[in-house]
Protein backbone atom coordinates (compact mmCIF):
# COMPACT_ATOMS: atom_id res chain seq x y z
CA UNK A 1 0.00 0.00 0.00
CA UNK A 2 2.76 2.39 0.74
CA UNK A 3 4.47 1.82 -2.71
CA UNK A 4 1.15 2.80 -4.10
CA UNK A 5 0.67 5.68 -2.34
CA UNK A 6 4.23 6.83 -3.56
CA UNK A 7 3.97 6.52 -7.08
CA UNK A 8 0.66 8.39 -7.37
CA UNK A 9 2.94 11.25 -6.22
CA UNK A 10 5.95 10.78 -8.05
CA UNK A 11 3.36 10.54 -10.86
CA UNK A 12 2.45 14.23 -10.33
CA UNK A 13 5.72 15.83 -9.98
CA UNK A 14 8.50 16.25 -12.53
CA UNK A 15 12.06 17.77 -11.89
CA UNK A 16 12.31 21.43 -12.87
CA UNK A 17 14.14 22.28 -16.02
CA UNK A 18 16.81 23.49 -13.49
CA UNK A 19 17.13 19.98 -11.55
CA UNK A 20 17.33 18.16 -14.74
CA UNK A 21 19.92 20.42 -16.59
CA UNK A 22 22.03 20.85 -13.17
CA UNK A 23 21.54 16.47 -12.89
CA UNK A 24 23.01 16.18 -16.69
CA UNK A 25 25.64 18.72 -16.63
CA UNK A 26 26.50 16.57 -13.19
CA UNK A 27 26.90 13.23 -14.96
CA UNK A 28 28.17 14.70 -18.41
CA UNK A 29 31.21 16.78 -16.25
CA UNK A 30 31.26 14.71 -12.90
CA UNK A 31 30.56 18.03 -11.40
CA UNK A 32 29.05 18.02 -7.68
CA UNK A 33 25.68 19.53 -7.75
CA UNK A 34 26.33 22.18 -4.85
CA UNK A 35 28.67 23.26 -7.39
CA UNK A 36 26.62 23.96 -10.59
CA UNK A 37 24.88 26.76 -11.33
CA UNK A 38 21.35 26.92 -13.25
CA UNK A 39 19.33 29.09 -15.31
CA UNK A 40 16.85 29.92 -17.96
CA UNK A 41 18.55 32.19 -20.64
CA UNK A 42 15.10 34.25 -21.40
CA UNK A 43 17.72 36.11 -23.92
CA UNK A 44 18.18 32.87 -25.71
CA UNK A 45 15.29 31.06 -27.79
CA UNK A 46 14.22 27.84 -29.99
CA UNK A 47 12.19 28.44 -33.45
CA UNK A 48 9.98 26.85 -34.69
CA UNK A 49 9.58 26.76 -38.96
CA UNK A 50 12.95 26.70 -39.73
CA UNK A 51 15.24 24.20 -41.46
CA UNK A 52 16.00 21.29 -39.98
CA UNK A 53 19.91 22.24 -39.45
CA UNK A 54 18.87 24.71 -36.97
CA UNK A 55 15.55 23.06 -35.87
CA UNK A 56 17.51 22.35 -32.52
CA UNK A 57 19.83 25.50 -32.41
CA UNK A 58 19.34 28.08 -29.75
CA UNK A 59 19.34 31.75 -31.22
CA UNK A 60 19.99 34.92 -29.12
CA UNK A 61 17.13 37.64 -29.41
CA UNK A 62 19.12 39.78 -31.33
CA UNK A 63 20.03 37.36 -34.36
CA UNK A 64 16.97 35.05 -35.01
CA UNK A 65 17.13 32.59 -38.11
CA UNK A 66 16.62 33.82 -41.25
CA UNK A 67 13.24 32.74 -43.26
CA UNK A 68 14.08 31.28 -46.67
CA UNK A 69 13.76 32.71 -49.96
CA UNK A 70 10.47 33.53 -51.28
CA UNK A 71 9.90 31.10 -54.48
CA UNK A 72 9.40 33.35 -57.73
CA UNK A 73 5.53 31.77 -58.11
CA UNK A 74 4.35 32.52 -54.36
CA UNK A 75 6.01 35.92 -54.79
CA UNK A 76 3.73 36.72 -57.53
CA UNK A 77 0.22 35.89 -55.66
CA UNK A 78 -0.68 37.84 -52.34
CA UNK A 79 -2.95 34.99 -50.66
CA UNK A 80 0.17 32.35 -51.85
CA UNK A 81 2.60 35.04 -50.13
CA UNK A 82 0.48 35.81 -47.05
CA UNK A 83 0.12 31.77 -46.39
CA UNK A 84 3.91 31.15 -47.42
CA UNK A 85 4.75 33.68 -44.78
CA UNK A 86 2.65 32.25 -42.03
CA UNK A 87 4.23 28.62 -42.79
CA UNK A 88 7.70 29.85 -43.21
CA UNK A 89 8.77 32.97 -40.90
CA UNK A 90 10.86 31.59 -38.04
CA UNK A 91 8.50 32.21 -34.63
CA UNK A 92 10.06 31.27 -30.98
CA UNK A 93 8.60 28.07 -30.10
CA UNK A 94 6.68 28.41 -26.37
CA UNK A 95 7.38 25.12 -25.31
CA UNK A 96 10.64 25.11 -25.11
CA UNK A 97 13.53 26.17 -22.62
CA UNK A 98 16.70 27.54 -22.54
CA UNK A 99 19.00 26.64 -19.67
CA UNK A 100 22.87 27.57 -18.61
CA UNK A 101 24.66 25.20 -16.16
CA UNK A 102 28.18 26.39 -15.26
CA UNK A 103 30.17 24.44 -12.61
CA UNK A 104 34.17 23.09 -12.34
CA UNK A 105 35.35 24.79 -14.91
CA UNK A 106 32.64 24.35 -17.70
CA UNK A 107 29.62 25.74 -18.94
CA UNK A 108 26.75 24.02 -21.31
CA UNK A 109 23.63 25.40 -22.75
CA UNK A 110 20.19 23.24 -22.69
CA UNK A 111 16.95 23.12 -24.27
CA UNK A 112 14.79 21.84 -22.14
CA UNK A 113 10.60 21.11 -22.22
CA UNK A 114 7.84 19.08 -20.49
CA UNK A 115 6.22 15.64 -22.16
CA UNK A 116 3.00 14.83 -20.56
CA UNK A 117 0.96 11.28 -20.23
CA UNK A 118 -1.90 10.25 -18.93
CA UNK A 119 -0.29 9.01 -15.49
CA UNK A 120 3.44 11.13 -16.49
CA UNK A 121 4.67 13.74 -16.57
CA UNK A 122 8.57 14.02 -17.61
CA UNK A 123 10.91 17.00 -17.64
CA UNK A 124 13.93 16.77 -20.54
CA UNK A 125 16.78 18.59 -21.12
CA UNK A 126 18.89 18.10 -23.90
CA UNK A 127 22.37 19.65 -24.17
CA UNK A 128 22.98 22.18 -27.85
CA UNK A 129 25.45 24.36 -29.04
CA UNK A 130 24.63 28.18 -29.27
CA UNK A 131 24.99 29.70 -32.77
CA UNK A 132 27.87 32.58 -32.16
CA UNK A 133 26.12 36.32 -33.21
CA UNK A 134 27.49 37.92 -36.16
CA UNK A 135 29.63 40.09 -36.29
CA UNK A 136 27.81 42.81 -37.53
CA UNK A 137 24.16 43.26 -37.80
CA UNK A 138 22.60 42.04 -41.19
CA UNK A 139 22.07 44.67 -43.44
CA UNK A 140 18.28 45.45 -44.35
CA UNK A 141 19.04 47.40 -47.60
CA UNK A 142 16.30 46.33 -50.18
CA UNK A 143 13.33 45.36 -47.45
Amino acid sequence: MRYALLIVLSAGCAASYSEVATMQFSSMYTCPSDRISSNEREDLHIYSNVNAAQMLTVFPDAHPPPAPPVPDDIRRDPERLNLWFQQNTPHINPDEHVYTATGCGHEALYICDTDQTRHHVHTNCMQTPLVPAPATAPSRQGT
